[in-house]
């Protein structure tokens, strides 16, 4: 995982990218981060553009002015919202994933916002914040649209059988710089097929045995990042079968809630990992996607 000072986020002028930018810049600014503004020259909105007859760019001129206009709005927003924090912009002439997939190998994290589209179980990501998450080499964080900061403890899911020790130290290094509390979440049978079922039972509802085990097992196997992160102030909570939505009901009041994929492909639509898929898909709280080693 890639440590540097910048954090990256999508912008195009729509509420969804506009509240993206608002979390990315607090983000950045609690933790004295860089913030760039990453556009893309020509089709930096095209999901919009489906939908808003207002958004016509019919030359290249017309769609660089488009996107100057939206920058320079973004960056006065932001700069009012922080007046110290170093706001930079990047426009690109390229195809709005492959820019934002570029720009994950050397940021700290590119941050996307991203529409739901049907109910409760028909909620899909855009096409570009789905695509981008699924072809990743870094950090992703997708922010919901119309969320609006709450202070909260970082989270992170923790399946035993496959350890995700990068959204682990993502998640504890987040911790340890914001000081806030880390909640581990983990599966208290990791044996039992991680879908999308039955809500979180309450924890106090597990057999004490069960609880005691998966706990040594979670704690031996964050000996490394304990060490690492020593003033890490974190508590690890068991669930029976650890499912997206009992992970999304966990860290509703979460700042952030942090998966691991081993998932990455350079196939739009293919597979990045169920569990991450179904998180970003039904989570109220901002979600970073963390590569794994294949």
């Amino acid at each position: 995982m890639k440590l540097t000072d910048t954090v990256v986020v999508g912008v195009d002028g729509s509420d969804p990218a506009r509240t993206a930018a608002d979390w990315a810049a607090d983000w950045a600014h609690d933790r004295d981060r860089r913030l760039v503004l990453l556009a893309v020259h020509g089709t930096v909105a095209s999901e919009r553009r489906a939908t808003d007859a207002a958004w016509h760019w019919p030359d290249a001129a017309g769609r660089k002015q488009q996107v100057e206009r939206v920058l320079d709005e973004q960056v006065k927003h932001l700069q009012e919202r922080h007046p110290e924090l170093q706001v930079d912009r990047l426009v690109l002439t390229a195809d709005p994933v492959d820019a934002l997939v570029r720009a994950s190998r050397d940021a700290l994290m590119v941050v996307i916002g991203t529409r739901r589209l049907g109910g409760i179980t028909g909620k899909v990501l855009g096409s570009v914040a789905d695509a981008t998450v699924a072809r990743a080499e870094g950090p992703i964080v997708v922010v919901p649209p119309g969320y609006e900061a709450a202070p909260g403890p970082i989270m992170v899911g923790f399946d035993l059988a496959t350890p995700p020790m990068e959204a682990a130290r993502f998640a504890f290094a987040a911790a340890q710089e914001s000081g806030r509390p880390l909640v581990v979440a983990t599966v208290e049978d990791p044996v039992r097929p991680l879908e999308l079922v039955a809500p979180v039972q309450p924890v106090s509802l597990l057999p004490s045995h069960g609880l005691e085990q998966r706990g040594v097992q979670v704690e031996y196997a964050l000996a490394d990042l304990r060490e690492e992160f020593p003033d890490v102030n974190y508590e690890v909570v068991v669930v029976p079968g650890l499912t997206a939505r009992s992970l999304v009901a966990l860290g509703s009041e979460a700042e952030l809630l942090v998966v691991g994929t081993r998932g990455r492909s350079e196939l739009v639509g293919l597979l990045f990992g169920s569990i991450s898929r179904a998180v970003l898909r039904e989570t109220e709280s901002p979600a970073v996607v963390v590569p794994e080693p294949l």
